[in-house]
């Protein structure tokens, strides 16, 4: 199954339910899934106990992050990032809140609507597949640190470490520039890293880089503004 597996296709729900699809044999219906990316494949799992149950084979444990971590490490191994590290705002996550802005008109009207990844069984998902056992994260030129797992390391564990980074005081002094040079900082008792990001916007990750041993470098694109 090819893991360039993040971009789902677009495949019409109809396409799915419709009696003839619902007909096909468990063989067939394996070979189309094995077509789609994972948020795509979200719907059919959905949709009755027999598609669920497929999708739970070990054959697609990788599309759906649930690939433990390879034993042993495969120096060449190329790994993909969960869809949600990309789709929440690392930039301005805390440890209760990762926003994802939504735009759909099924939804809305055209309007964005906002979810939080945290309420969604997902984060607890391995934020690569194949999972890796350590994750060094670097927020454009800014290192947020390694986080370590032997089981996996999971999406809930990354954004954790991306909230702790956006949290922590910056130095006394970069504090003291930062209240002469912005008013609306002037009378905030603690300035932190956040506070310092102004309204610059995180735009998702770079694809992760296989640094040996099930360790993966995972660096963000440049922030926008």
């Amino acid at each position: 199954m090819s893991l360039e597996a993040t971009e789902a296709r677009e495949v019409p729900r109809t396409a799915l339910t419709s009696p003839s699809a619902l007909r096909f044999s468990d063989q067939l219906l394996v070979l189309i899934f094995k077509q789609l990316g994972y948020k795509t494949l979200l719907h059919p799992r959905g949709i009755c106990r027999r598609f669920k149950a497929l999708l739970e084979r070990p054959s697609f444990d990788a599309a759906f992050f649930r690939q433990p971590p390879l034993d042993p490490p495969q120096r060449r191994q190329k790994y993909f990032i969960h869809p949600m590290l990309d789709a929440a705002d690392c930039g301005r996550v805390t440890r209760e809140m990762a926003n994802i802005t939504h735009w759909s008109k099924q939804i809305s009207d055209f309007e964005w609507v906002e979810f939080n990844a945290f309420d969604y069984a997902a984060v607890e998902e391995f934020a690569t597949a194949p999972a890796c056992t350590s994750i060094e994260i670097q927020l454009e030129d800014a290192r947020v640190g390694r986080v370590y797992d032997e089981k996996g390391v999971t999406v809930k564990q990354v954004l954790h470490a991306c909230a702790d980074f956006w949290a922590k005081p910056v130095h006394p002094w970069t504090a003291k520039k930062a209240r002469e040079a912005y008013h609306w900082l002037k009378n905030e008792k603690t300035i932190t890293t956040l506070n310092m990001l102004g309204d610059r916007f995180f735009e998702g990750w770079e694809e992760p880089k296989n640094v040996g041993n099930g360790r993966v470098h995972l660096i963000s694109r440049g922030f926008g503004s």
